[in-house]
Formats: C-alpha cells, sequence, structure tokens
C-alpha cells in the first residue's frame, strides 16, 4: 500500500498501525523525503465491496434456492445439469 505525505505528496514509509475496528486503522507514518520528514497518522476505512466474498454468495444462492418453490427450484436446475 502506498501512503502519500500531505504535506508534500512524496512517498511515506507506515511505521506503525493501531486497529480501532475490523474495519478500520490507523496508520502511523513517516515522510519519506529529505526536506520533510513529517509524522503523521492516516486513517484506512474499508469502505464497501465491489463484489462480495464468494462464500456469502453461496450462502445467499442456497437461501434463494431453498426460498423457492420446489417445482420452479427443479425446472432452473434441469437447465443446469451437472
Amino acid at each position: 500500500m502506498r501512503v502519500l505525505c500531505p504535506h508534500c505528496q512524496n512517498k511515506s514509509v507506515i511505521t506503525a498501525s493501531n486497529r480501532l475496528s475490523p474495519s478500520v486503522a490507523e496508520l502511523y507514518c513517516r515522510c519519506n523525503n529529505e526536506e520533510c520528514q513529517a509524522g503523521f497518522v492516516m486513517t484506512v476505512a474499508h469502505k464497501h465491496d465491489t463484489q462480495p466474498p464468494i462464500n456469502n454468495m453461496k450462502e445467499m444462492l442456497a437461501q434463494l434456492l431453498r426460498a423457492m418453490p420446489s417445482d420452479e427450484r427443479n425446472q432452473l436446475m434441469a437447465q443446469f445439469p451437472l
């Protein structure tokens, strides 16, 4: 992961991190620019998924199939023989 200094926009190194929750962390950083050398904290957070995890998709599919009337489910399954 690349972190840019908010002051000079140069590459910075992550020196430590503090996990605030499963989806949010604070990154303690130091700028690599000899003329800046700023120390700063960045917050990194998970915003949203662009594709759900495969296990979640499988579970959603299983729930949908269980909720379907059996005749519709059988017709659907007949279209995709294993």
